[in-house]
């Protein structure tokens, strides 16, 4: 099952990313590895509320992040 969520901050769209994927794993968020480890957190959290879109996998879930909205699909 896909999970949606809608972000307003920069910030917030790693956060997002990482609880949906500690969620879906059902361990705490410390126990995943860091998402530095995919992608660069920080061009991340800059272009998340550019008018793009970002695919990449992390935790072997796939995060799709459009117009504010992301998406981890497993």
């Amino acid at each position: 099952m896909d999970c949606v969520n809608t972000c307003s901050q920069e910030s917030s769209v790693v956060v997002d990313i990482i609880q949906t994927v500690s969620s879906k794993e059902d361990c705490d968020p410390s126990e995943l590895p860091p998402l530095n480890d995919s992608i660069d957190s920080d061009a991340l959290g800059r272009l998340a509320t550019a008018d793009t879109t970002i695919h990449f996998t992390y935790c072997g879930h796939e995060i799709t992040i459009e117009n504010s909205e992301v998406t981890v699909a497993t």
